[in-house]
């Protein structure tokens, strides 16, 4: 059987019809619209499975599991994300999954989380309302060879994000999107019931810290 209905009509005819050109082009043309849904039923049906869904088909895959693709997935890895929607969302919420989140959506830095309980006297916990400290608020922390420091004063090769007094300050060369894109992974996958004071960067291997303050809160 030929890989079309064009194909297969053409292997049935009798000898006396499949020697005739004209015949079997106005057969090919009469089938030609019957291909063309079979290959729509064919794209569709692939549509539901992401191992042979097409490429320009998985952001709306994305879309249906709340996975939207990152700047940096390849195809391939996407994919494999999108087939782990489940096991994925199982863990939102958690420091697991929130951890695993930015390890995919900004890859190459080490990520960690502080959490209010690990040292609930430090002094930069800030609850407005709430008092000095509150146990719901968590740090991200991100170790990083990638991102550099750069103090007042000098040109910035990055966002130019800087945290303190002027002449003081430390920034990183971490590009906005990338600042917009960890603040984006934080909203969606920490624990609805937490508050992100901010991501400290410790840049090596200068051993310098920067500070993004993030403040985020549910639908900020």
């Amino acid at each position: 059987m030929g890989s079309s209905y064009r194909d297969y009509a053409s292997r049935l005819l009798p000898p006396w019809l499949a020697n005739k050109p004209r015949f079997i082009a106005w057969l090919r043309g009469l089938l030609a619209p019957l291909d063309a849904e079979a290959d729509r039923l064919i794209a569709a049906a692939q549509a539901g499975r992401l191992d042979a869904t097409p490429e320009d088909a998985l952001d709306r895959a994305g879309e249906d599991r709340r996975l939207p693709r990152y700047g940096v997935e390849t195809v391939a890895g996407y994919r494999a994300r999108l087939s782990r929607a489940f096991p994925l969302w199982e863990r939102s919420g958690t420091p697991a999954g929130l951890l695993e989140a930015l390890e995919t959506a900004l890859p190459g830095h080490q990520w960690s989380l502080l959490e209010w309980r690990d040292n609930p006297s430090a002094s930069f916990w800030v609850s407005p309302g709430w008092g000095a400290s509150f146990w719901s608020q968590f740090i991200v922390r991100v170790r990083s060879e990638l991102w550099e420091p750069w103090l007042v004063g000098a040109a910035p090769t990055g966002s130019g994000l800087l945290v303190g007094a002027a002449g003081l300050s430390v920034g990183s060369t971490a590009t906005l999107a990338e600042v917009a894109q960890a603040r984006r992974v934080v909203l969606d996958w920490k624990g609805a019931h937490t508050r992100a004071v901010g991501v400290e960067l410790d840049l090596q291997p200068s051993g310098e810290i920067a500070f993004w303050p993030l403040q985020v809160t549910n639908g900020a």
